[in-house]
């Protein structure tokens, strides 16, 4: 089997050895560990194609989520709405936000992905990508086709506000931030269906949002559940359905499986935990810590920790090992071979 089809079997919660290791390409980490400056990653798709192939070729055991893409970071839905950017000399670009009075989200116009912030340049990157990618990087990983990255609804509109207004006005301005997150909802959904007919019927689908980890379980009901869901019913039919949140979600395990995603791309939960509240329910990636693991142990420590990780998720499918999220700048390359080392090697008793 190769990795997509020990893939599908963990989705589908078929036991497979070895299991399959996902890594999160989303920069900064992969042009740290090839000497490449962060900003001209993002702003040459020629430099960016080159990094993330070269990622694969390294370690063609793995399967790179969210693929090779046109990675811009977490802004360029927050640029649709009009929020300016800011690029930094060597690290992800950040988004200043526009929300900047409450009132300021009755101004909000509906975005158009064909000509509105980064999107356009995102949609012809897609195509610019897939013409000039080597062949291997679809036939064998199946990157490309059907593929949409986003930024959901929470962080979305989390940026454009400012997150500490944001998180304020739940409880004095609660009817605007429903106003705002249901624009913002409804734009995701244009932006994707936009992504769609550039890269064909979508079959893999990212969502990039960590808002609730920072919230209670009834402001989850309240303002953030509702609108990933719309999201993830939305395209019910992609038959992987991602959603990546590196913080802890143990206060709202029981609400996971109702949202609409099959895989979870977890970070600081325990394993054992998790797997527990819903490893039968949904395909769980993660989770070595991206810098106390990964970064920082040695490769013996390191392969340990992913073979403990595996002994924790690895019963009975439903398990990507993964770091917990985005690995650190300045990750050396042996150390993620000893993750790919641990999954290879490890055999059940």
């Amino acid at each position: 089997m190769n990795v997509v089809d020990r893939l599908n079997k963990a989705m589908n919660f078929e036991e497979t050895y070895p299991v399959p290791v996902a890594l999160w390409d989303v920069a900064p980490w992969m042009p740290s560990m090839f000497g490449v400056n962060c900003k001209e990653y993002y702003l040459n798709p020629d430099i960016k194609l080159n990094v993330l192939t070269k990622l694969q070729e390294t370690f063609p055991e793995a399967i790179l989520f969210p693929g090779i893409f046109p990675d811009y970071g977490v802004v360029v839905e927050a640029s649709a709405y009009g929020s300016e950017l800011l690029w930094l000399d060597d690290d992800a670009p950040y988004a200043q936000g526009c929300i900047h009075e409450i009132d300021d989200i009755l101004k909000l116009k509906q975005i158009n992905p064909n000509t509105d912030g980064l999107m356009p340049r995102v949609l012809e990157e897609w195509s610019y990508l897939r013409k000039n990618a080597k062949a291997f990087l679809s036939k064998d990983y199946g990157y490309f086709e059907g593929h949409t990255f986003i930024i959901g609804p929470g962080e979305t509109a989390a940026m454009l506000r400012g997150y500490d207004k944001f998180f304020i006005d739940f409880f004095i301005n609660t009817a605007m931030v429903h106003k705002l997150l249901d624009i913002v909802t409804e734009g995701l959904i244009s932006w994707i269906k936009a992504q769609e007919k550039c890269n064909g019927k979508l079959s893999r689908l990212f969502v990039v949002d960590h808002v609730s980890t920072q919230l209670s379980p009834a402001h989850f009901d309240e303002f953030f559940m509702p609108y990933l869901k719309r999201i993830f019913q939305e395209f019910n039919y992609a038959n992987l359905r991602l959603w990546h949140n590196e913080g802890r979600s143990n206060h709202v395990y029981d609400k996971l499986t109702q949202i609409g995603f099959n895989i979870y791309n977890f970070g600081a939960d325990p394993v054992a935990q998790i797997k527990k509240a819903v490893g039968d329910k949904l395909c769980l990636m993660g989770n070595l810590d991206p810098v106390k693991v990964v970064q920082k142990k040695s490769y013996q420590e390191i392969y340990d920790c992913a073979v403990e990780a595996i002994k924790q998720g690895g019963n009975g499918g439903g398990f990507l090992l993964s770091g917990g999220g985005g690995l650190a700048p300045k990750t050396k390359v042996e150390n993620v071979r000893a993750i790919i080392d641990a999954a290879q090697n490890f055999k059940r008793n």
